[in-house]
């Protein structure tokens, strides 16, 4: 047996956390000289463990969300360089349609394979 207050600095939590987490365990506390039954004790043990474990889970499930934020990010920058390289090429393109165009006064036009000049 201990009591609330001992327990509290026990796990290095404040004595308000222990009591609130007695209210909801249904143990009864009134104030931190309370003593604290050896059941009561490991339902507060359990408790705390199930919070930290969920914590952990989190906080996992956090870093996969951002591994997987990152890998978005790459796959978008990826498809973005790639766009870019595209609109760069067809400007260059368009630029060099219009310099012939421009040098000429006419548009060149190259017959196609099936077509016979007349």
């Amino acid at each position: 047996m201990m009591s609330l207050k001992e327990y509290a600095v026990d796990v290095d939590k404040s004595i308000e956390e222990i009591m609130s987490l007695c209210k909801k365990l249904d143990i009864k506390i009134r104030n931190e000289d309370d003593m604290l039954s050896e059941d009561d004790i490991i339902l507060l043990d359990n408790e705390l463990s199930s919070e930290e474990t969920k914590e952990e889970k989190e906080e996992i499930i956090e870093e996969e969300d951002e591994v997987l934020d990152d890998d978005a990010l790459e796959k978008d920058l990826r498809i973005e360089a790639v766009q870019d390289k595209t609109t760069k090429k067809m400007k260059k393109q368009n630029i060099l349609r219009q310099h012939t165009h421009t040098r000429t006064g006419k548009s060149k036009r190259t017959a196609r394979p099936n077509e016979t000049k007349r």
